[in-house]
């Protein structure tokens, strides 16, 4: 589907690999407490959504997806 000069297709599935990575980074600092990083010092480790883990596992295809739709917009725009 085209609409304007934009691959509907390619917004959607961009959002759902922005999306993946999000959870997979908010799931991140609950199972791997131990890892010492900035921020984690900034909010005292609040940042815990210990029941995402279950769904998060899957959250670096999204940033594989994203690397495919950015070649394939430079490819895209070019012509």
């Amino acid at each position: 589907m085209r609409q304007s000069g934009r691959l509907v297709g390619l917004d959607l599935l961009r959002i759902f690999a922005a999306f993946s990575v999000m959870l997979f980074h908010f799931a991140y600092w609950s199972w791997a407490p131990t890892v010492a990083s900035t921020p984690k010092s900034i909010t005292g480790g609040a940042l815990q959504y210990p029941e995402l883990i279950p769904f998060s596992w899957w959250g670096w295809v999204g940033v594989e997806i994203f690397f495919v739709i950015s070649g394939f917009v430079i490819a895209f725009s070019a012509s």
